[in-house]
This record gives structure tokens, C-alpha cells and sequence, in this order.
């Protein structure tokens, strides 16, 4: 089973190498168009370089649909082209040629038609020979369901386990071998299995790893709330799990967290930062409002454009609450783009000069915006 090769198409891409008649590329899948009743897929034309090859298995993934509305139609091919009406066309050009519809393709592609299966997904391709290979998908919408095509696998070329067997089991007629079916059925099983625990160590690698097993990943390092977290950052937060451990509950796991999340630096102030500056009583009194009155207080500051809406505020929070030490107070701070005195106002992060200007409606000035004191108006 080491010689198995085969042709993947599951991306768009690879999809864009055929063509479709209303049918679409969307959210990772191949589907029929909305509004559509019937749908085709021409699959690009697959060479497998060698004659007379006889073609394995056919996997196709898919959401889970009824028995007629989805149907494939498999053609295979000793030469790249094909002769209509005494006209030569090259089978790849044909595919993608948009002047014939998709019946009249199907009744050209007839002659070299090998299979046609009603709703496909994995299945052993007995028979099936020929250098090139090719196949139509059509589709049909059913009780309001649409059907969707995630991947396509072929396997080629055909191998068995009969060759590993004495002489006698092979003296049957090939076409109708029934011993070599039956063998095919766990042959396939074990390749898949095999398959399986060959590709274990490539799933702990976080950057191959799909996301639902990035999730399970991050419960290995106590990462909270996985699902707040994009793939990118995901795989960050597995790949330093170890370091990020041994930090947790600092200044500086608090900055990385909220960094990852935001994208943007936080200023974070400690309570016992702002002691220096309590010179008299207007002042500890400011401080304290901004930044609180005890040592279980931290304001974490960050610029203008931090946090787009209030869903990303509310989980900003969370990821903060889950960096910081038990029993602690935090104070999240995205920045206006003024400056306010006794307010929070930092230079090179909120601190802007601009010429004056009048709040107006239809041309007449109403208020000056350098007159708002506080929360009132002057």
C-alpha cells in the first residue's frame, strides 16, 4: 500500500481548475447556488502519467444529504483529447468551455463514461482504467436541503492484496475476481488506519492541526476560553504554553494577553505607581479616582481603536480577569482622542493639537467644543 498515490481537491483553487454551472465556492465548500434547482461540476482534467492505470478509490466528503441529490458521473481516458462531430477538442478545453451547457458536455464526455454513482462517498472504483480521468458531479436541491462538497480523493493506482497471496487465489478472471473485492474492503480499512497513525504526530504540531483540536490542545495548558481565540492566536498560545505558564498572574502575562488579544500595548498601572506623585490632597484624590484606592487595583489603559465594539470590550475583560492574581480589581480604559484635564491623558497616545473648531448645524454655530468642562457645559 506504499505506492498509493492520489489527486486532493479541497480548496478553492483547486476547484477553479474545473468548471461549474451554478455552483459556488463558499465557507470552504462546494455548493449549488441559492435559488438554484440543479447544479454541475466539471472536475479538472487528472493525469496520472501512466497508461492503462487503473484507478483505486474514489472519497468524497460531504454534509449528509438524500439518496438522489447528489450524483457522479466518472469518464476516463487513454488520450488528453476527443473527437465530436469530426471535430478534435482537447478534453481540459472542453471541460472549461462555457459556449456548451452542461447536458450537452455530459452527452459528449458519454462514450468515455465508466461509472455513474447515486450519492457518492467512498467507494472502490472497480474497473475503472485509463490514463486521464475526470468527473461530473450534479446536484439537486430536496426538501429545502442544499448539498455540499467539501473534498475529493482519488487513489491510484490500484493495488492488492492478492499479489501477496500464492498463484492459485489469482487464476479468476480479473473483472470478476470476487476474492480481490472482498480483500479490497479491508485493505482500505487498514490503509485508512495506517494513515491514521502515521499522521498522530502531525496533529500535536499546532500549526497543522484543525481548529477543533487546537481547542482540545489548549485545555491541555489551561487555556481559558479557547473559543474567544482566532486560529493564529491559538497556535501563539500552545506554542509558549510553557513559558506563559511561568509568568501567569504578572505584570508582564497580563501586557503579552491583552497585546495578543488587542493587538496594541496596554499601559497597566500598579497602585503602588501613582505614591510618588500623592504630593498633597488634590492630587491623591485625582489619582485615586483614576486609579484607584488600594493595592487590589489595576487600570489597564489602552489607546484609541483597541476595542471596535462592546462584545470585544466584554471579552477583553475576560481575558484580563483570567490573567490577574485572585481578588483583584481591574479598570479597563480605552482612551478618546482628546485631551481632558484630571482625566486620562497620555502623551503619544491620545494627546492631539488641533485648530478650533465650532459644532454647527446648518452652517450656524451652536456650541464651541473647547467650552465642555467636565461632564456639563460651561
Amino acid at each position: 500500500m506504499n505506492k498509493v498515490k492520489y489527486f486532493l481537491q479541497n480548496k478553492e483553487s483547486d476547484y477553479k481548475k474545473g468548471m461549474g454551472y451554478n455552483v459556488a465556492y463558499i465557507n470552504g465548500k462546494l455548493q449549488m447556488q441559492n435559488g438554484e434547482q440543479e447544479a454541475y461540476f466539471f472536475s479538472a482534467l487528472f493525469d496520472s502519467k501512466e497508461k492503462e492505470t487503473n484507478w483505486a478509490r474514489l472519497k468524497l466528503n460531504k454534509e449528509a444529504t438524500y439518496n438522489k441529490m447528489l450524483t457522479l458521473y466518472l469518464f476516463t481516458s487513454e488520450t488528453p483529447y476527443l473527437f465530436w462531430h469530426e471535430e478534435r477538442y482537447e478534453i481540459k478545453q472542453m471541460i472549461k468551455d462555457d459556449t456548451f451547457s452542461a447536458m450537452e458536455k455530459i452527452k459528449i464526455f458519454s462514450n468515455f463514461l465508466r461509472m455513474r454513482v447515486e450519492n457518492p462517498k467512498d467507494f472502490i472504483l472497480n474497473g475503472v482504467t485509463g490514463r486521464y480521468l475526470w468527473m461530473v458531479i450534479c446536484m439537486q436541491e430536496e426538501a429545502g436541503m442544499i448539498p455540499q462538497v467539501e473534498s475529493i480523493q482519488i487513489y491510484f493506482p490500484k493495488c492488492t492484496w492478492l499479489d501477496y497471496l500464492p498463484e492459485v487465489y489469482q487464476k479468476q478472471e480479473k473483472p470478476h475476481n470476487f476474492l480481490e473485492g472482498y480483500l479490497s474492503i479491508f485493505q482500505w480499512i487498514y490503509y485508512d488506519i495506517t494513515q491514521k497513525i502515521y499522521e498522530t504526530p502531525h496533529m500535536l504540531y499546532p500549526k497543522f492541526a484543525d481548529m477543533e483540536f487546537l481547542e482540545w490542545m489548549g485545555s491541555w495548558f489551561a487555556i481559558e476560553n479557547s473559543m474567544i481565540w482566532n486560529r493564529e492566536q491559538l497556535i501563539y498560545l500552545i506554542e509558549n504554553a510553557i513559558r506563559l505558564y511561568g509568568m501567569r498572574g504578572t505584570k508582564e502575562y497580563t501586557e503579552e494577553m491583552v497585546t495578543l488579544y488587542t493587538g496594541c500595548k496596554p499601559y497597566i498601572i500598579e497602585f503602588y505607581a501613582t505614591k510618588d506623585y500623592k504630593t498633597d490632597m488634590k492630587k491623591t484624590w485625582i489619582l485615586e479616582k483614576l486609579y484607584g484606592e488600594n493595592a487590589y487595583v489595576v487600570t489597564i489603559v489602552l489607546p484609541v481603536g483597541a476595542v471596535k465594539n462592546r462584545q470585544e470590550l466584554v471579552i477583553l475583560r475576560q481575558v484580563v480577569e483570567s490573567s490577574l492574581p485572585a481578588y483583584m480589581e481591574c479598570r479597563i480604559i480605552i482612551l478618546e482622542p482628546y485631551i481632558f484635564l484630571s482625566r486620562y491623558s497620555y502623551l503619544g497616545m491620545n494627546s492631539r493639537l488641533e485648530a478650533f473648531r465650532e459644532m454647527r448645524v446648518d452652517d450656524n454655530g451652536l456650541i464651541p467644543y473647547i467650552s465642555m468642562v467636565g461632564r456639563g457645559l460651561a
